[in-house]
Formats: structure tokens, sequence, C-alpha cells
């Protein structure tokens, strides 16, 4: 019976081993297959980190498809090795990001995982290896890196990467005892280029620009792009001496401005242009990469007021002009609606000494500084556009005194300066017939006055807008006659009907006798062409004289009457009393020397 229970138990085991055997060589089988056809690289490797078996993928990546063998292979450097050997000595895993050398000189940007197996039949055990190839995640990152930080039409960097390796050159330069400079450059006339020969032709001048200015830094800056027709230059210096950063920064930028300035071929079209640039070194202090940024811009609007070809430095002191020509225009865009600007006028007089029409001036009584006279914000008004809601507003308000001393049984005639842009952007006659309209004003109450340069300038549309104006009643003036380039024929061709003499003409008549016959020719033209004529800058008796021997009896000026506010003016105009006239005008202390040159 014993023999029989031992048979039977010697049978199951045997089964049961046999069983076993047969499990553990299936699971060792599809272990095979799992690690072979694994589509992800793995290997095993030895302690030194040769590999000891490799898979389907790893052989393909590593070797080449249809390789069959990988053994001995040292994937890692001899350094690497080194250190992934101590880390895994350390830890049981290890995970990071490499750069390894294949076959092929080849270097490719791999995620390795390392996992340290203690095997049965060796204290030193194995290493498993898992790879994952990065070169798809780190061309999709170079493609938004290119996105975010470099300029797609020249290739140069961009804005954002000047504020990044600009932060780090300030920083550098702080822990170094190094300096540097930052060079804003400036094309002038490229937008010409566009205009004429299309986007395609002007991003080849801007690539050629980039080219040159790039080689106008040598190896000590960087160019990077930053605008339409604006670059950059980025500059490192050894020394952080004044004096020397300036005078480094100084020579490459004038061997920017000879590159640029020097003819430029684009297909088959020669080009000519012009750079300004403004030029900040750095450090000087604790200032930013904003800070530093906005200086040099500030510098740069210095460099083209000068002209063409020009390279300015930054000054402190700019930076405080800036600032306060910012809060002036801020307050000016505002001036309107808070009911700030004053209307002034100027009498224009017949040799009797008789009032006959007046001259709108503008006045800005600002909060803060007082009284502004036209030099003080009219050209900034220019520059920004703002000056359309000034000339509305005057407009607005000389319809108003027309109509209402009209009303009185007094009309007084006033004339209104109007500026160059409301003409060319084509709103003017749209402004006047409203102003004239509101007010229920007549419109030959009214004359609008504009300089030489503006008619002489005027297109086909501006010119028919003043047809409109002439048509409906307004009389249009040539301001400042004498200053600008008018010839016979393009006065002759003008619609005008009053020409005024500028103050620099009528100055000299006292004492010039050839300036007394070029008036005597102006009013002879005048007297062809049908049009009055009014001498403005009148300051003494002597002109005064001259003018009215000649025969212009329409005189404007301080030896007549300073500029008053249009309230006292239109006081003593109604109340007809000559003697409170001259008074008031004689006496006015409210005029600034302005008027005489900025009606």
């Amino acid at each position: 019976m014993e023999r029989v229970l031992g048979a039977l138990v010697a049978e199951a085991e045997a089964e049961a081993e046999a069983e076993a055997e047969a499990t553990s060589a299936e699971l060792l089988e599809a272990f095979r297959t799992a690690f072979e056809h694994c589509p992800r690289p793995v290997a095993q490797l030895d302690r030194t980190l040769k590999v000891i078996a490799a898979n389907a993928t790893f052989r393909a990546f590593w070797c080449g498809v249809g390789v069959t063998a990988a053994q001995g292979l040292a994937p890692f450097p001899p350094d690497v090795a080194k250190y992934l050997q101590a880390e895994l000595a350390r830890a049981v895993s290890w995970q990071g990001e490499l750069l390894l050398p294949l076959p092929g000189a080849r270097t490719v940007p791999v995620d390795v995982a390392l996992v340290r197996v203690q095997g049965a039949q060796s204290a030193d055990g194995s290493v498993w290896m898992y790879l994952s190839d990065l070169t798809a995640q780190h061309a999709a990152r170079a493609a938004l890196e290119r996105v975010a930080f470099e300029d797609p039409i020249t290739r140069l960097p961009n804005r954002a990467r000047l504020a990044e390796r600009l932060g780090l050159a300030l920083a550098d330069a702080r822990r170094e005892q190094a300096g540097g400079a930052v060079l804003t450059i400036d094309l002038l006339g490229f937008r010409a280029v566009n205009a004429l020969y299309g986007y395609r032709h002007g991003d080849a001048v801007l690539r050629a620009c980039g080219a040159r200015i790039s080689a106008a830094l040598a190896q000590v800056g960087a160019v990077f792009r930053t605008g339409a027709n604006e670059f950059v230059a980025l500059l490192r210096f050894d020394r952080a001496e004044p004096a020397a950063a300036h005078h480094e920064a100084r020579a490459r930028a004038q061997e920017i401005l000879d590159r640029l300035q020097a003819p430029l071929t684009v297909a088959g079209t020669d080009h000519r242009l012009g750079a300004a640039i403004g030029m900040r070194c750095f450090p000087e202090g604790l200032e930013s990469a904003d800070d530093v940024l906005r200086d040099a811009d500030v510098a740069l609007q210095a460099a083209k007021a000068s002209g063409p070809g020009r390279a300015v430095q930054h000054e402190p002191a700019r930076r405080r002009v800036v600032a306060a020509r910012h809060r002036l225009e801020q307050d000016l865009r505002h001036a309107v609606e808070r009911g700030e600007l004053r209307m002034y006028l100027q009498p224009q007089f017949d040799a009797g000494g008789r009032m006959l029409s007046a001259e709108a001036l503008v006045r800005w009584q600002h909060p803060q500084w007082g009284v502004l006279a036209p030099d003080a914000f009219v050209p900034l008004a220019e520059e920004t556009g703002l000056v359309l809601d000034i000339d509305r507003w005057m407009l607005a308000e000389a319809c108003r005194h027309i109509a209402h001393t009209r009303a009185a049984g007094c009309p007084l005639d006033i004339a209104v300066n109007v500026s160059a842009l409301h003409l060319a952007e084509g709103s003017l006659c749209t402004s006047v017939f409203t102003a004239l309209e509101a007010a229920g004003a007549r419109a030959a109450g009214l004359t609008l006055e504009l300089t030489e340069s503006t008619l002489i300038d005027g297109d086909d549309a501006a010119m028919a807008s003043l047809a409109r104006l002439r048509a409906a009643g307004v009389r249009i003036a040539i301001d400042d006659f004498g200053t600008g380039y008018s010839n016979l024929r393009s006065l002759g061709q003008l619609c005008v009907d009053e020409i005024k003499i500028d103050r620099s003409l009528v100055t000299p008549l006292d004492h010039d006798p050839k300036a007394a016959v070029l008036l005597d020719f102006m009013l002879r033209l005048a007297e062809q062409l049908g049009t009055s004529i009014v001498a403005e800058g009148v300051e003494t008796q002597g002109q005064a004289d001259v003018l009215t021997a000649h025969g212009c009896h329409r005189l404007q000026g301080y030896h007549f009457a300073r500029p008053a506010p249009a309230e006292e003016v239109l006081v003593i105009w109604l109340c007809s009393t000559e003697a409170a006239m001259t008074s008031l005008f004689t006496g006015s202390e409210d005029a600034d020397e302005s008027d005489r040159h900025h009606p």
C-alpha cells in the first residue's frame, strides 16, 4: 500500500514539475516575443553597461534595420557610462534625457530609463534599458521656438529673443565688470520700397540689410529684427569703462551706417537707403532690459530728427523730455472735451486804424501750466492727428462768433488757420459745413487760411474740396506767403481769394529798398489775379507807411493790436469805440511771442 501511495505521489510531483517547466517555458517564450517585438527600444546590459541582449527595435534604432545582434555594444560614452554606474550604485533606477552618439555620426536625443535587476546567478545582476527617441519632440519644440523667437522674413531673432538675451547680457555685465550697448537702427526710406516694388522685393531688401548689419558687428554682437523697418544690434564689450564703451558703440554704429548707406542692388534694382541709430550703453546702474531699449529708442528719435546718417547717444535728459511730451500729449487728448481750449482774436486794420476783420488764434488753458501758446502744443497736435479736433473746435467757435456779430448788427469776418492734415484726409468740407450750419453763420464771413506748401502739394481731391468751399461762399487765403516755394504758374492755378504776406517780407520794408520793390511786384500780381492782400507781422509805423504807400490797405501785427481773448475783442467790436479798442489791444499782456511765428 505504501509503495502504491509513494508511486502516486512521485507521479503527481513529476506531472506538476513537468507542467511548471512547460508553463515556465511558455512564459519565457512569451517574454522573448514581447521583448523582441516591443515597439520601444529595449536592451539588457551587463554591469559595465554593455549590451547583453537587445530587441529588434533597439537594433534597428541603433545599428540599422535587419541587424540581428547587438551584443557587446557600448551605448554610452565612457564618461556618461561612469556617471550612470555611480547613479545605479545608489539607486535601483535612473531616468533622464541624453544625447547619444549613433553609428553614422548621428547624435540623437533620447529619454533613457535604467532599472538594476539583482540576478539569481550573479551578485552584480544586470540592467534593463528602455529608450524613447525624442527627435520628433525636439523638432516640434524647435519649430515652436522659431515661431516665438525668430523673424520669419530675415530669419534673425526677434524682439522676444532680444529681451531675453539683453536681460542675460545685463546680468553678465554686472557680474563680470564688462559692458555692452544696444543700437536701435531705423531704415529710412524703406516704406517707399514696399510701396513701389511690393512686399516680396521689400523682404529681400530687409534680408540684405540684416546681412550688412551682421557683417558690421564682426564678433562683438548679434542683430535682431524688431519692427517693420527696425533692427537692433546687441553689443558685448570686455571693458566696462563708459568712455571705452561709448567709443566702441559709436565705431560700430558708424560702420553700420556706412554699410547701410552704400548702394544696394536687389533683383536688378538699385536702392540707396538712409539710416538713423539710437545708442544706449550699459550697465549704468540697476536698469532693466526695458529701460535700455526705451532709452535707445528715445535716442533713435533724436537721431531721426537730426537727419539721415546720424547716430545719437542716449542722454538722461532726453528721457525727461519724452516723459513730459507724453504727459502733454495725454492732456491734449482731453483738452477739447474738458473745455480747456481758448480762442484769441488778432484784428486786421486799414491804414487809418479802423478794424476790418480778425484772425482766430488758439490757446490752451492747461490746468497745471496755465495759458499755452500755439508753439507749445500745435506741432505735437499735428504729429498725433489731434490737430483735427482743434481745427473743428476753432471752426465751431469762429462760426458761432460770426453768427453772433451778424445778429447784433455788426458782422465780423473771421479767418481760421486750417491744418494740412485736415485738407489731405478729406473731411475739411464736412467740418466747415457742420460748423456753419450748427451756428447759423454765413459762409462769406469765414476765411480759411492754408500755407503755401499745403496748397501747392494738394492733390486733385484736396483742390476739389477747396473749390466746393469757395462755391459755397467760404474765402480761401494763402497764409505766410513768401516762405514756401510758390511760383507764378502754380500761384495762377490756385483758386484763392486772399494772399497774406509773411512777416519775413514785411520786416525789412522800413530799411531795405529792395523789399519795397518785391512788395510792389506782389501787389501788382495780386491785382492781376483778382485777390486781396493782407500784410501780417507789421510791427512799426515805418512798415505800415511803406505798405499803405504801395497800396496795401489791410494790415495785421503788433503795431496795431496784439491777440486778445475773443470775448474781449468782440465786446469792443460791438461797442465800436475806437479808443477802447486801441486801449485794449495795445495794453494786452496776454499775447505770446509765438504768435509772431505760429498764428
